[in-house]
């Protein structure tokens, strides 16, 4: 459970990234060296706490090994699902149709932390979770098609509900009675009983009609009206609509090229919703509009609460407007095919939390806020497939598949009251991308003295010094606190895509799948705290080998000085790297046995194939696969760093 435990000492991820490489698995005795044992002859894990033995600097008391064989997390997971519908023909063109969807999933959680070392130590710890998930679509269609001549007509008009329930019911306990039971009544005391219920509904009606005229024009418009219970009476309905209209050029009595097999131009616009409503820590809020309490502030016996979310009777549905052109191609038989396509999305009233002063009723509780709509942003670009066969011959072809695609995203418009929203190594503004960097300007080392250097924002005589440049004089800072602030790039790549290739050769077929993306950075968060030497026993980069160490050293890495740590390691454009990389996604090679061979077994069809999936990764950046978040930001708190399973497989495949 290492992705969910993010930066959590129990992560084997962390703990072995962030501990020196000088401390071991289990305690020796300090003076012989050898192996320390228990009374069974056990070896003892080195908790960095024991008695007789030095402390380690590095999380005393915490051992991820051990913890990881002595804790227990296990999850119970039951799903059922139901899916009925019908339909009435109610004359040869109008049909009547009732679809009905439920679903119930069922997770129970148990998790033990044990009494010796961790989160449970001393006592030993039982946490048990149970969470009843269950949810119905319902719909009701009715469905009119027509065809008059070289005309053809087809209607929808229809109603659906959706609804879904969340109970979640979850304590805890401690005080172990005997081991080897972690059932609640092997425990003494209860830390904590709580139960949760989450409700959400959505109410729809719909339409849609489209129109062909001899399979050469096509026109299209849809509308629905959407309810949503995550926002008030007042503002919970909305309009979303769609045009589309399409031209088979190729099926022109004008249009004769004998190399063009396919030539369709197609475009839509149309507006759709989204009610995406977070809560600061990313898990949902159902009733975002509503003011919410946080309970469990009890004094002693006297029960107690406080506020943790204002109204606003006024937050609705995010609404996007989309437009699209593109132009799809075959041509040489077919041989090649693809597809251009430009796209513009406009989004508005995009929802945000937003933090509140205690002028307001904000509290010290991590900050009461506001869901509020509050800003506009719009995505443009191009993307652009292409499938075609390089290769054909009589035993041998070779099929490839290319993707590309390039966009940018600017945000439009922010709130009067909030026209900037900083969380270094980021800022929203109007005029700049969600994904842009915006932090301090790292300008390099001193080769005097190693001391880091930035670009200065306010010249101050105590702490700013002028360097040459070669062009000119440089105003620059060793104090991070007077440091520049700059948009320094953004995590968008200047373009990112697949290429996907298959050869066959008589019964043999090989096929792999790259990924790319050229451009595009990352904040490498691990990395900076790998070049932080603040404390002792921590793991360290090598690159600081690469330091400064005496008068006249060139490095971009200042010198060790432990009264300097949270000054040379602030978040600046020192730790910002290159996102580029090349993947091998996936490579398979199979054999189709031949059909004589086969009807000796009464088979089919019958394929053996390995395969291999994330074989290797091309990165300038070391470490973690630099590919795993768009917003560019990598670091302990999400499973996006760790490194991406190998694996190798094969198999039989027969049909009988």
């Amino acid at each position: 459970r290492a992705s969910d435990l993010g930066n959590s000492i129990v992560n084997p991820f962390t703990f072995a990234r962030n501990i020196g490489p000088i401390y071991p698995v289990f305690a020796h005795d300090q003076t012989t060296g050898a192996l320390l044992t228990d009374a069974a002859g056990n070896k003892i894990y080195d908790y960095g706490n024991l008695a007789g033995q030095p402390s380690r600097p590095f999380n005393p008391g915490r051992h991820t090994i051990a913890e990881n064989i002595l804790n227990e997390d296990l999850d119970t997971r039951s799903i059922l699902s139901g899916r009925a519908n019908g339909d009435i023909i109610l004359t040869p063109n109008l049909r009547l149709t009732s679809n009905i969807a439920m679903d119930m999933q069922n997770l129970f959680r148990e998790q033990y932390q044990n009494k010796f070392v961790g989160d449970g130590a001393p006592a030993g710890r039982a946490q048990k979770r149970n969470i009843l998930t269950r949810s119905y679509t319902f719909n009701q269609l009715l469905n009119y098609a027509k065809k008059f001549g070289s005309h053809n007509v087809t209607f929808l008009a229809g109603h659906e509900n959706y609804d879904l329930k969340i109970n979640d019911v979850s304590g805890s306990m401690q005080g172990q009675i005997v081991d080897g039971n972690t059932q609640y009544t092997n425990f003494t005391t209860i830390n904590g009983l709580v139960s949760v219920e989450n409700n959400k509904r959505i109410e729809s009606y719909l339409t849609r009609l489209t129109y062909d005229f001899g399979g050469k024009y096509f026109v299209s418009g849809s509308l629905r009206r959407d309810g949503n219970s995550q926002f008030s009476k007042t503002v919970r309905w909305e309009n979303f609509w769609a045009f589309g209209a399409a031209w088979r050029i190729d099926k022109e009595s004008f249009f004769k090229v004998n190399w063009l097999d396919a030539l369709k131009l197609r475009t839509s616009y149309g507006k759709v919703g989204n009610d995406a409503t977070l809560n600061t820590d990313g898990t949902a809020n159902y009733y975002p509009y509503q003011a919410l309490y946080a309970l469990g502030f009890n004094n002693i016996a006297e029960p107690g609460y406080v506020q943790n979310s204002l109204a606003n009777d006024s937050l609705t549905w995010e609404s996007s407007k989309s437009f699209d052109l593109a132009l799809d191609f075959g041509l040489f038989k077919n041989r090649l095919s693809g597809t251009v396509e430009y796209f513009n999305k406009v989004t508005d009233r995009l929802i945000f939390n937003v933090p509140q002063p205690l002028s307001n009723g904000g509290t010290t509780l991590g900050g009461l806020t506001i869901q509020k709509n509050i800003g506009s942003m719009v995505n443009k670009g191009v993307e652009v497939q292409l499938t075609g066969d390089v290769l054909r011959a009589k035993n041998f072809t070779w099929n490839m598949v290319i993707n590309w695609t390039a966009f940018t995203n600017k945000i439009t418009k922010m709130p009067v009251e909030t026209p900037e929203i900083v969380s270094n190594p980021q800022k929203l503004a109007v005029g700049h991308s969600i994904f842009e960097f915006w932090t301090r300007e790292y300008y390099g080392v001193d080769p005097v003295d190693g001391a880091a250097l930035w670009r200065s924002n306010i010249y101050n005589a105590s702490t700013d010094r002028i360097v040459a440049n070669g062009k000119g004089n440089d105003t620059v800072t060793t104090s991070s606190n007077n440091a520049r602030f700059m948009y320094a790039g953004t995590s968008i790549p200047r373009f990112f895509g697949s290429i996907g290739n298959t050869f066959t050769y008589k019964n043999f077929e090989l096929s792999f799948l790259l990924t790319y993306q050229v451009g595009g950075k990352i904040y490498d968060g691990n990395y900076q705290g790998l070049m932080t030497p603040g404390q002792y026993g921590i793991a360290l980069s090598t690159d600081l080998l690469n330091r400064w160490q005496k008068p006249g050293d060139v490095t971009n890495i200042p010198r060790m000085d432990n009264a300097k740590v949270g000054i040379y390691d602030a978040n600046s454009t020192r730790f910002l790297v290159d996102g580029s990389y090349l993947s091998i996604n996936n490579m398979s090679l199979g054999y189709n046995f031949s059909k004589g061979l086969l009807s000796h077994i009464g088979a089919k069809n019958a394929r053996f194939y390995v395969s291999g999936e994330n074989l290797h990764f091309f990165s300038k950046k070391n470490g973690t696969n630099v590919g795993g978040s768009f917003d560019g930001i990598e670091g302990f708190a999400t499973s996006r760093h760790f490194f991406v399973s190998r694996v190798l497989s094969m198999g039989v495949n027969i049909t009988f």
